[in-house]
């Protein structure tokens, strides 16, 4: 009878924790997941509205520039889904293994990396902490264990982990960190 408690409860809480996270179509902005691996998954939204361009060109573009861009390499980006239902509102959502194929395929230069890997100098602005206080990099404990996110597009980003701390160009709001696109806004986490 224990076991079957146990097992309950353990599903219950493996139910409640699953929600907690939102599906990626359910995004109404421009958002960058970043997953626990370093894969990312990108939600793209764009207005349509007044353009000549239909729904069934804007599938087989993105379709073609994916199959192109893999070619010859093991799935690096997929096309999760592609919702052109509202012309003023088509919703893309892809995946990538990692950030090198985010940024070749975007053409950025965005940075992913661990955090003892990342010049110290390439850190720039004033910091701040979930606390709302003012952060010091030096603070950081577990150094090892953190990791670096460099962006200069201004987009949400919502980190699978523990946000630390973010520069100026960055506000968060219920673990959404939105992006100024103004600077090279950093976000360090676990």
């Amino acid at each position: 009878m224990k076991r079957i408690n146990l097992a309950a409860i353990a599903l219950v809480c493996i139910i409640i924790f699953a929600g907690c996270s939102a599906k990626p179509e359910e995004y109404e902005k421009n958002t960058l997941i970043i997953g626990k691996r370093g894969t990312l998954t990108e939600v793209a939204v764009e207005d349509f509205t007044g353009s000549p361009v239909k729904a069934d060109e804007v599938k087989s573009y993105v379709e073609d520039q994916v199959s192109s861009y893999n070619e010859g390499k093991d799935h690096a980006i997929e096309v999760k889904s592609i919702n052109t239902e509202d012309m003023s509102k088509v919703k893309l959502v892809l995946t990538y293994k990692d950030i090198a194929g985010y940024n070749t395929f975007n053409e950025l230069d965005c940075v992913l990396d661990a955090y003892s890997n990342v010049d110290p100098d390439s850190l720039k602005g004033t910091f701040s902490s979930p606390a709302g206080t003012s952060f010091n990099l030096s603070d950081i404990t577990d150094p090892d264990n953190a990791k670096v996110l460099q962006i200069d597009d201004a987009k949400d980003i919502v980190i699978q982990g523990t946000i630390l701390c973010w520069n100026d160009e960055v506000t968060v709001k219920d673990d959404i960190a939105t992006t100024s696109g103004n600077g090279t806004a950093i976000i360090i986490f676990k």
